[in-house]
């Protein structure tokens, strides 16, 4: 009976054969799934993956790639409907501000359609000029001034004479709102003997507005009947009464 031969262990193998072995082994130790992944990632190692291992792994990134997919697929729906979002609140300021903006162009043309109205009512009367004043004609001291009996007699007789003195703007409004703003002013002028300065804008006297007084004949024959008066004005922004007495 023939002795049956056995290969030695140290027989060398073909390196297929040691590296499947290997894998194996390496299988057996950290799991099957791990172990082929781990594999996978690093093929330096020169081992190998069962068909099934490798057919496991594939299977399980397809379904890491499917679930990272999704995942994206939901945070884009969702930063698309934040932006629908802040897009819909921006048209709807934005059409505030058109409506905002339509009115502010409709007051502005009614508001400038009063200033011409107003600019075509304060003209001084044709064939007229500026009257002259002596040094003694207006006398001041800080917010309190004098005037004589004849320059006050001359504008009472005739108030729009007054418009000589010097450039004046309509500004529509009422109360300190309103008023006559000085853009310059004739030297040596009723205005100017007042203490007046260009940028000042005249609001009242007495109470009675000045964009108005020009055509109120009840007001400026009140005015006329009396003997002191009050000018209300402003003057960068602080208001001003400067008190006018007839002497």
């Amino acid at each position: 009976m023939g002795t049956q031969q056995h290969a030695p262990s140290d027989v060398k193998r073909g390196p297929r054969a040691r590296s499947s072995r290997s894998g194996r082994g390496f299988t057996r130790i950290f799991g099957s799934s791990l172990t082929c992944a781990l594999l996978f990632t690093a093929p330096a190692t020169g081992l190998a993956c069962e068909p099934a291992e490798q057919a496991l792994v594939e299977r399980h990134a397809r379904e890491i790639s499917r679930a990272v997919a999704r995942n994206a697929s939901v945070e884009a729906r969702r930063i698309l409907r934040k932006a629908k979002r802040e897009l819909q609140h921006l048209e709807v300021e934005a059409r505030k501000l058109s409506k905002k903006a339509r009115r502010g162009v409709k007051k502005a043309r009614e508001k400038g359609e009063e200033t011409r109205d107003l600019l075509e009512k304060l003209q001084p009367p044709p064939q007229s000029s500026a009257p002259a004043h002596t040094d003694t004609s207006v006398l001041c001291e800080k917010d309190t001034c004098t005037i004589d009996q004849e320059t006050a007699a001359l504008y009472a007789k005739e108030p729009m004479m007054l418009l000589h003195e010097g450039t004046i703007l309509p500004i529509p409004g009422t109360g300190s709102e309103g008023g006559l703003r000085i853009l310059s002013l004739r030297e040596g002028g009723l205005g100017e003997r007042l203490g007046l300065r260009p940028g000042d804008v005249l609001h009242d006297v007495d109470g009675a507005p000045l964009t108005s007084l020009f055509s109120d004949p009840e007001a400026q024959r009140r005015l006329a009947s009396s003997r002191s008066w009050t000018l209300t004005f402003t003057r960068d922004g602080r208001e001003v009464h400067r008190s006018i007495a007839l002497r």
